[in-house]
């Protein structure tokens, strides 16, 4: 069954799934693969790369540099400096 969500909902989940491992681990050792032949190809730049899977098909739907880190970020939050004013749920998503 397909289910459209117009809103954020909140589904149970059955206990025995809450903490169960998603991919095979032939699925993790390919998009491995993938992800190190993306990042080789734009010229060993890390990828941030979005992904599908049917049937057992890996798809690639998109990949963009990653252009900051984690010490990044917290070395220009001490140079902006200021009060946060937004925290948690994106904002791309706030309009659903």
């Amino acid at each position: 069954m397909i289910v459209f969500l117009t809103k954020p909902a909140e589904l149970d989940v059955p206990q025995s799934k809450v903490n169960a491992q998603v991919l095979t681990e032939e699925e993790i050792l390919e998009l491995a693969r993938y992800g190190i032949m993306l990042e080789n190809h734009y010229g060993g730049h890390p990828q941030d790369i979005e992904f599908a899977i049917e049937d057992g098909k890996i798809a690639i739907l998109q990949t963009r540099a990653i252009t900051t880190n984690v010490m990044e970020q917290k070395e220009r939050s001490k140079m902006v400096g200021g009060r946060q004013l937004l925290k948690g749920i994106g904002a791309s998503i706030m309009g659903i």
